[in-house]
């Protein structure tokens, strides 16, 4: 950026400079962020907000902030069905339900979000909370796609990072066991070349991906959570999702 400064740090583990300092780049002429920030759940008050949610009882309400819950949230809600789930999507128009804000391989493509979960999946009432940039966003590893996803069944419980291409999901563990009640913030980033997609969890890199990486596609973005056994109502706390496209 000119005239702008950057703190990096050397990340041991990752044998790779990083970028400490968050700047904003909104001013690029080629930098275009598409945000969604809690605060209501009807259609189109949320700039681009617009809700999936399938099953008996699923649906989106609102949370204030806490003490326990430090910043204002959609609660997505997968209801009573074995299989229910909720998404939250963005589109230009809050009819469309979702729609394809970036192209892979024409920009560098990132998505962030806040996100907890105030109870964790078990064998009872197994759930998959998931972040991701995808051609197909109400279900998580789905083709074309990449983000970070949580189930207890993989990886004992911690985050997991994913690529996917047209046939194969490629998973890897993050390191970071999830816990209830927990703000993490969580960031999936894929450059214009299609070299690799990077893993942040609260600002550190915590994994990286060249295998499976998603070919050249119109993707959509979605923060959700699908339902896979048991019929206790599961949730997730959004509080804020953010994609961005820089074209180089």
């Amino acid at each position: 950026m000119p005239k702008k400064s950057i703190k990096m740090m050397y990340d041991g583990t990752t044998s790779r400079w990083i970028p400490t300092t968050d700047y904003d780049v909104k001013g690029c002429s080629k930098v275009v962020d598409y945000q969604m920030n809690a605060g209501s759940i009807t259609n189109g008050d949320l700039d681009f907000w617009s809700p999936l949610a399938v099953g008996s009882g699923a649906a989106f309400s609102v949370g204030a902030a806490t003490s326990t819950y430090p910043y204002a949230y959609v609660n997505g809600a997968t209801g009573t069905t074995a299989t229910g789930y909720a998404v939250a999507t963005m589109a230009k128009t809050s009819s469309l339900g979702s729609q394809a804000l970036a192209y892979i391989s024409s920009s560098h493509i990132s998505i962030s979000s806040d996100v907890i979960i105030p109870t964790l999946s078990d064998g009872t009432d197994s759930f998959t909370v998931y972040m991701q940039i995808s051609s197909d966003v109400s279900t998580p590893f789905t083709n074309h796609g990449f983000g970070i996803a949580y189930s207890h069944g993989m990886f004992g419980g911690n985050w997991t990072g994913y690529t996917r291409d047209g046939t194969t999901t490629n998973k890897q563990d993050l390191g970071v066991a999830v816990a209830a009640n927990t703000v993490y913030h969580l960031r999936a980033e894929m450059d214009k070349s299609r070299t690799e997609v990077r893993f942040y969890i609260n600002g550190t890199m915590v994994g990286r991906s060249a295998g499976n990486i998603p070919s050249a596609n119109a993707v959509k973005s979605g923060v959700g959570i699908l339902k896979g056994v048991g019929t206790n109502a599961r949730s997730v706390y959004i509080a804020q999702i953010n994609v961005r496209n820089i074209v180089p």
